[in-house]
């Protein structure tokens, strides 16, 4: 395991098909997560998305790598307004049954280094931890 990666695994009571669509459609994202109104899982899109973080406003700039359907969807994750480096988002979904599984992982954070404190692997690691074990969980599961 890199140190500038995260690896997260959550196993949801949910099947592949709600997972997929909470992951992938604007009404859906912005009930768990953040508004993304102009969110299409097609490679080559772009999004963005301000989102707080240490009593910061920081605006996100994403372009989508992959996007299989039900299977993965990857992004790239940047600050336009800093001008720190970028790094890549891959979510994996593993129907099982009527349960699903999600990998997160998320690379090449020291990319975002020069951020400061809001940008550490730590900072990124609990808000990952905090988004797939509470928000989308409870999203998912309600």
């Amino acid at each position: 395991m890199h140190l500038d990666t995260i690896h997260l695994e959550v196993t949801y009571n949910a099947p592949v098909e709600r997972v997929w669509q909470a992951l992938t459609e604007p009404d859906q994202i912005r009930e768990w997560c953040y508004d993304v109104p102009n969110f299409l899982a097609e490679q080559g899109t772009e999004f963005e998305f301000n989102k707080l973080g240490h009593k910061n406003m920081y605006l996100h700039r994403c372009k989508i790598l992959d996007a299989k359907d039900k299977k993965r969807l990857q992004y790239t994750w940047s600050y336009p307004d800093l001008q720190i480096g970028e790094s890549v988002v891959t979510w994996e979904l593993i129907p099982r049954g009527p349960i699903t599984s999600v990998r997160l992982v998320h690379e090449h954070l020291l990319n975002h280094k020069d951020g400061g404190d809001a940008f550490t692997v730590d900072s990124f690691d609990s808000g990952w931890n905090n988004i797939l074990k509470r928000s989308l969980a409870d999203y998912l599961e309600k």
